[in-house]
């Protein structure tokens, strides 16, 4: 079990811990939280806190549109590009993406909406131009349909092909 000291600049944006310390609580009152993590690892965490941190004293991140036109680095800003392909995405080599996955589950269980938005756009971006053989051999995902039910789901799913 890891312990944090969250500040206010920062707990405000995690709609999970934010919930639990309260709506509309005075941060004179609760300059900070301290927030007690088991799950996932405390590098994915540490993370979560940087973006926030960062955000907090240079302003909100920009909203990604949706759905993700041409890549993630492109319409983002530097620091949020950097963060991605230095941090989160070793170097920027898509292989190298444990990080990268482990920073969404955390985004995603704490209601880090920024953030989530940001890694799960960078996945989007991971997997724009590659067949699906393609992104199961990136993830790691194993191939557990027959060849007759791929076979029948590329038929019913060709118009995705085609847009």
């Amino acid at each position: 079990q890891y312990r944090y000291f969250v500040p206010w600049s920062v707990y405000q944006h995690l709609e999970t811990i934010a919930s639990v310390v309260g709506p509309g609580t005075d941060q004179t009152a609760a300059p900070e939280v301290i927030y007690l993590w088991s799950g996932g690892t405390s590098m994915g965490f540490q993370y979560v806190m940087e973006y926030y941190t960062y955000h907090a004293t240079h302003g909100p991140a920009e909203p990604i549109e949706k759905p993700l036109r041409g890549r993630v680095e492109d319409v983002v800003c530097e620091w949020d590009s950097a963060f991605l392909n230095r941090d989160l995405i070793r170097g920027g080599n898509e292989e190298e993406h444990g990080l990268l996955m482990d920073v969404i589950m955390q985004a995603n269980y704490l209601g880090a909406k920024d953030l989530l938005d940001l890694s799960c756009a960078a996945v989007a971006s991971m997997m724009k131009g590659k067949n699906p053989e393609q992104i199961r051999e990136l993830f790691g995902i194993e191939n557990d349909f027959s060849p007759e039910e791929e076979e029948r789901i590329r038929e019913e799913n060709r118009w995705c092909e085609e847009a």
